[in-house]
């Protein structure tokens, strides 16, 4: 019979004793393999992850059966936060078993991305959506924030994010929402106008838009004369030359335009009309049209810059240069006793311009007069009757600065003089 045996149970071997002589015996012997030493319990290490962990089976070892690997009735992955137990039962065939716990601990410490946030970026309003990020275990990650998420004002505003992934990890990242108006304003700007008068209509800005707020609206004169304002220029006066209006749109957020277009009033100036050896002389360049008041018919010289009267009386003098006209009523110029002495006499008006109070200063004293101010659209701003003066200061303070015709009307003359109201 074999002598070793490595199979669990009972074996005999049967033992011959023989003497030699002839006589012998068989004895038998019992060969008994009985394993009763359990495995070796083995100590398991933790299996570990942040957002899931799978177990991989042990092994232990056993005196018979050598290595032996673990079996359990447990789940070997874990995708949720916590502490789980695999029980792991080590057999070795023999009737001898051990058993060994091991812990499997899913614990997400990692917070989620940083995100990079972009500006948001308006002009007149600007409104932020919720970001999102990543992280390693909750996947995609919306931002929440108690932040407005609108703003209508013009500026740089922050909002302050907040990615949490649920396994008590987050961070704070900020976003900045930025309302910056960088949009001009825009108009329709008037074509150049022509004036006779100094005074136009509607040359006021149309079609003024802006992409945020109504925007307001200047404009300056620079030219013949000098005057600033808010809104439409249509009630300026104008004097004479060109005058270039620039009208200025600003949003009051940084951002303006402008239009130019040019006034010209063709206004031919001043009639200066001096007596020369009882004839009547015009001073100013153009045509000229000499019209008899009394019966508005044109007089002798007609195209010509002088002539001297027939008779006493009322006469007008129209002057023609460009587009326009000075058709002046026929109180112009009265004629009365045809002698230079009577027709001519002398007199001062000033400061011109003037700002507050006009002085008259006559070279001699004139009787039944009768001063009369008149502004550029013929509205009458003053009128002073007196019966006699060498010297008179009229207060113009109230007045708005333009141009105006002061008329002087007396028993020895009746002159006009243009002043300029400061």
């Amino acid at each position: 019979d074999a002598l070793t045996y490595s199979t669990q149970g009972t074996h005999v071997i049967t033992w011959n004793f023989d003497d030699g002589n002839g006589n012998s015996v068989d004895v038998a012997q019992n060969v008994i393999i009985n394993d009763v030493t359990a495995p070796v319990t083995p100590t398991l290490v933790d299996v570990t992850g942040e957002c899931t962990a799978t177990a991989v089976a042990p092994t232990t070892t056993d005196a018979c059966a050598g290595t032996i690997t673990g079996t359990t009735t447990d789940a070997l992955t874990y995708s949720t936060q916590g502490t789980f137990v695999i029980t792991w039962n080590f057999d070795d065939g023999n009737g001898n078993s051990t058993v060994a716990v091991q812990n499997v601990v899913i614990d997400d410490i990692s917070p989620p991305v940083t995100p990079t946030l972009a500006d948001v970026i308006g002009e007149c309003t600007a409104t932020a959506v919720a970001p999102t990020t990543t992280d390693a275990c909750a996947g995609t990650i919306t931002g929440t924030t108690t932040d407005d998420l609108t703003y209508l004002t013009q500026g740089t505003y922050v909002i302050t994010w907040n990615f949490d992934d649920g396994a008590g990890n987050s961070i704070d990242v900020a976003q900045n929402v930025i309302v910056d108006d960088v949009t001009a304003p825009s108009a329709t700007c008037p074509d150049n106008v022509n004036t006779c008068d100094g005074t136009v209509s509607a040359i006021g800005l149309t079609d003024v838009t802006d992409n945020c707020i109504i925007p307001t609206i200047t404009y300056d004169l620079t030219g013949a004369t000098t005057a600033s304002g808010t809104g439409d220029a249509s009630m300026e006066i104008f004097g004479p030359g060109e005058t270039t209006v620039t009208y200025t749109i600003d949003d009051g957020n940084g951002n303006s335009s402008q239009c130019l277009f040019t006034v010209t009033h063709q206004e031919i100036g001043e009639i200066i009309v001096s007596v020369v050896e009882d004839a009547l002389i015009v001073e100013t360049e153009g045509s000229y049209q000499w019209i008899n008041c009394s019966d508005n018919s044109i007089v002798a010289g007609q195209t010509e810059s002088s002539f001297t009267p027939d008779e006493n009386g009322d006469y007008a003098v129209i002057v023609t240069q460009g587009i326009c006209s000075d058709t002046s009523e026929c109180y112009a110029f009265t004629v009365s006793g045809l002698s230079k002495n009577g027709m001519n006499q002398d007199f001062e008006v000033y400061p011109n311009p003037v700002k507050n109070f006009l002085t008259i200063d006559m070279a001699s004293e004139h009787t039944n007069v009768r001063i009369t101010i008149v502004n550029a659209i013929g509205q009458t701003m003053l009128i002073e009757e007196m019966d006699k003066i060498d010297k008179t200061n009229l207060n113009v303070s109230r007045f708005d600065p333009g141009v105006y015709l002061v008329q002087i009307r007396s028993d020895q003359m009746n002159r006009f003089v243009r002043v300029i109201k400061e």
